[in-house]
């Protein structure tokens, strides 16, 4: 005597075997990037997040560095500001571009007094490791002018 199985029987033990899974993947909040900012009217939007090597790179913005470039562990202790690449509370506002064997490289972009700069980097999860390439003295320069 054969037996068949049916399809809803299937999904429904997949389901059933993948839900205990599910139910472990909660949200939580790592860390919080702006404490001292009212919740109700701002976040630190994060975006962009980019995994590589135990760690997420992403963009976020809080009050005293504008929008930069952070990185995370999972951890409240290993979430940090990787570089403030525009000084202060400008945004530099990174794009993680994809990453080398050792290294997440990316662009920003951020407005000097008259004219929109670029700069590419490079970030191996490590404030030293996170700088500007080839300098910060040597540019490169996007024209916005038609």
């Amino acid at each position: 005597m054969s037996h068949r199985v049916r399809p809803q029987s299937l999904v429904l033990v997949f389901l059933l075997a993948i839900s205990p899974v599910l139910r472990a993947q909660t949200a939580s909040l790592v860390a919080d990037l702006s404490p001292e900012v009212d919740p109700s009217t701002r976040s630190s939007q994060p975006d962009g997040l980019f995994a590589f090597q135990g760690k997420v790179f992403f963009r976020a913005s809080e009050p005293s560095s504008g929008r930069e470039l952070w990185v995370t562990d999972g951890q409240d202790r290993g979430t940090h500001l990787l570089a403030d690449f525009c000084a202060g509370s400008c945004d530099s506002n990174p794009i993680l571009l994809g990453n080398t064997a050792k290294a997440v490289v990316g662009i920003t972009y951020f407005r000097t007094d008259f004219e929109t700069v670029a700069h590419l980097w490079r970030s191996d999860g490590t404030r030293p490791g996170t700088y500007l390439l080839p300098s910060a003295a040597d540019p490169v320069q996007v024209s916005t002018d038609d």
